[in-house]
């Protein structure tokens, strides 16, 4: 990776965390909340080459965003979850590997819960881990769009 690279993903990993902290929907029952995370991470999906650097922003941006909103007990699994997450979502065709990533980070949430409270808020938290995914993938394409018809340089 060269010096201009990771720049712009640390610049690009402390906007989605901002983003997702501004935005953060606290869930009382799973003790977790719905951010725009999932967007950023499927934006990057699709606009970056690199696998490894789509797992790097998602899980980075998910760690940090755990720390700063009070969820230490959350850090480990998300930077695993949402690491894998946006490896999963890179691949091509993004049809399929965005459902495939959605999918990886509701199971990974559904077993994270179950193995820190128990499987009742598990279940609880599947629903909204699924609109968040769909909210993410739709944010994301929107915002793909936006950037190819304003002609926004990408790294």
């Amino acid at each position: 990776m060269n010096i201009k690279k990771i720049t712009f993903m640390a610049i690009y990993i402390a906007i989605l965390v901002v983003i997702s902290r501004l935005l953060l929907i606290p869930l009382p029952a799973s003790s977790g909340f719905i951010t725009l995370l999932d967007a950023g991470i499927f934006l990057a999906a699709l606009r970056m080459s690199s696998r490894t650097d789509v797992f790097l922003i998602g899980g980075l941006a998910a760690f940090s965003l755990d720390l700063l909103a009070g969820y230490p007990q959350w850090m480990i699994f998300s930077l695993l979850i949402h690491g894998f997450q946006g490896f999963i979502a890179a691949y091509k065709p993004y049809k399929i590997s965005f459902v495939l990533a959605s999918a990886f980070m509701v199971l990974g949430y559904f077993l994270a819960t179950t193995f820190i409270y128990n499987v009742p808020s598990a279940l609880a938290g599947i629903p909204t881990n699924i609109v968040q995914n769909l909210a993410g993938i739709v944010g994301a394409l929107a915002l793909n769009k936006v950037i190819d018809k304003v002609g926004i340089k990408w790294i």
